[in-house]
Order: structure tokens, then sequence, then C-alpha cells
């Protein structure tokens, strides 16, 4: 999340990012500005909003916070996941609009330009990424019980997008995009006054903003969390395109498969993902001196493996025996 005093600075800060900002250094120079008097005015989600007003303890005169209806967030590595993917087939990335309105607002599209002059542009309701945060299923888990929305931050104002416009309020609809602005103090009612003849406005009631907008909901359905640790790639990246870079022949180390039932069953479950996804595999581990409890014989039964005679023998397995490797768990 960065900082603006000039319009040149303020230009990145522009268009929607689907993607949660890192506030960590913001609430100390916010505090520094305003106790030079400056005037701060600091968008972000209710959450950031209400960090920012526990970190300054205190009231600024001089500080207008707005807050940005707020669908929820996802975990940033599933981000980070999604753009490997993309820059894995096509090269490095030079830009990303996540709200392109090339096709209008009504079907807004995210589009990715690449160094090699690759475009991508693909509607939101089809963008793989896009989809899996719309479907709420992938939101961090505190977003299922958010208690900062609806001007429980202490945010002034809160703005976002007035879906169902064409419905409610059909003159107004251009397909270039109508906003709605919620005034939550006096202070954000005063600001509003100072930008009155920089905008059209109508007042709306919040049922009709309520009705098509999700986001100032309380709270997102808790059913959901259940479905958050489910795998996340077909819906975050398009798996056809990670498989084709798999190699044929992976070699699995992970948890030494003993009598943890758990790590037997994760090395089971990766290793029947990969088999449905086409792939030969082998889980590398060694001998127990005994399995008073008989796990093992689930491992046998249902685990392909390839046994090492003890954990100093792992360098007996050459480069050359697969095509690749999958590496996982906090113990290796």
């Amino acid at each position: 999340m960065k900082s603006a005093s000039t319009l040149e600075e303020l230009e990145p800060l522009l268009k929607s990012k689907y993607v949660k900002a890192d506030v960590k250094q913001t609430f100390k120079a916010c505090q520094e500005l305003l106790s030079l008097g400056k005037l701060v005015l600091y968008a972000g989600l209710p959450c950031q909003i209400a960090a920012l007003k526990a970190y300054l303890k205190q009231d600024y005169s001089n500080l207008f916070c707005v807050e940005i209806c707020c669908h929820g967030t996802m975990p940033i590595n599933i981000w980070q996941d999604y753009i490997n993917v993309l820059q894995t087939k096509y090269g490095p990335i030079t830009d990303i609009n996540m709200r392109d309105k090339c096709k209008g607002w009504h079907n807004v599209h995210v589009t990715i330009k690449f160094k090699s002059g690759k475009i991508l542009s693909e509607s939101s309701r089809s963008n793989a990424y896009m989809k899996a945060f719309l479907s709420d299923k992938y939101l961090i888990n505190a977003c299922y019980t958010c208690q900062f929305k609806q001007g429980a931050s202490g945010a002034d104002l809160c703005i976002g997008d007035f879906w169902g416009v064409q419905v409610a309020r059909k003159h107004l609809d251009d397909n270039l995009g109508c906003s709605f602005i919620s005034v939550y103090s006096q202070s954000g009612k005063d600001l509003l006054n100072t930008l009155l003849d920089e905008f059209v406005i109508e007042q709306i009631s919040p049922e009709e903003i309520f009705r098509y907008n999700s986001g100032p909901k309380d709270l997102i359905d808790k059913t959901k969390i259940s479905q958050y640790n489910k795998a996340i790639f077909n819906e975050v990246a398009d798996i056809a395109e990670i498989t084709k870079a798999l190699p044929k022949k992976l070699g699995i180390i992970t948890l030494h498969l003993h009598t943890n039932i758990g790590g037997i069953l994760q090395a089971y479950a990766l290793q029947k993902t990969l088999k449905e996804l086409g792939y030969d595999s082998d889980v590398i581990t060694y001998d127990i001196a005994d399995d008073p409890r008989g796990h093992l014989n689930f491992v046998d039964t249902h685990i392909k493996v390839k046994r090492v005679s003890d954990a100093t023998k792992f360098t007996s397995i050459k480069p050359t025996d697969y095509d690749g490797f999958v590496v996982g768990s906090d113990q290796i």
C-alpha cells in the first residue's frame, strides 16, 4: 500500500485491485503526516481502517478515512500462484487491469499484458482468479465473521459499485460505471459537500444498494468456511496449463511414512491426486524397526513407495531417477 501527495503519484493507486494491500508501513507514515498538520485521506478496507484507528489511539481533525465496500479478500498466495502460472506460460507481466471496461462496465474484464506483447483479456465471469474470488469459497477466515463493515470501522465514508443501477436508476446507467457513497460521519458529510459540483448525485436508500451489492452485508455465509481448505487450482489457475509443465515421473519427498496417521493420509492423497492428473509417482521413505499398530499395512496396500534403508540414504536417489520432485512438510 502506497501514499501519494501529487496527481502523478496518485496514478498507480487508481483502479480496482482484488488483492489485499500490505499496510504495515502506512500507519506510522500516516501518523507522522497527521502530527505535521497535513491533511490526510486514508483509503482501505474496513478492517484496515479499524486497524489504523486502533494504532493512532486518538482522533485527528485532519484525517479522513474512506473504506472500500468490501467483498472479502483471498490469501495473497492464491494471487501469487495465479501470476506464477501465467508468467511460466507467457513470460514477464508488464501491466494488470483487474477492472478493464473495454467491453463496458456490465462486462468488466481482467486484462493482463506481457513483455512478449501477449495480451490476455477475459471477462470477470470466466477469469479463473475472479471466479474464485466471487465464489466466496477461498476468502481468509476472518472475512466470514467480519465485524467492521457498514461504518463499524470508524470510517467517514464508504465507496463502492452501485450494482443494480440499471434497475434502481436506469437514467444514470451509461455502462461506464456508477458508484455509491455512504456517509458515516459529519466529517464525511463535510468532505462530500466540498465535492458536490464534481458529481451527479442522487439520494438512494441503503436497501437499494444492498439489494444488488453483497459487499456491505454484515457477514458472508459462514457455511463456506469449510470449503476454504479444498484444492484451489481448478478455479484459481487452469489445471491443464499447470499439468502440461509437470514431468512424467515424480519423486515425492515428504514426512517419513512412520506411524503418523496424518502424514500417511497426506502422502496418500497427494499421490492419488497426481495419479488422477496422469502422473506416476513414488513416495520416497525408509523402513522403521516395528509398527505395533499396523499403520504401515495401509502404506503397503495403498501407496506406491520407494524405500531406502534409513534417512541418511536419501542421497542415494539420483536426479536422473525422476523427472522432478514434489517436496513438502515443514519437518523436512
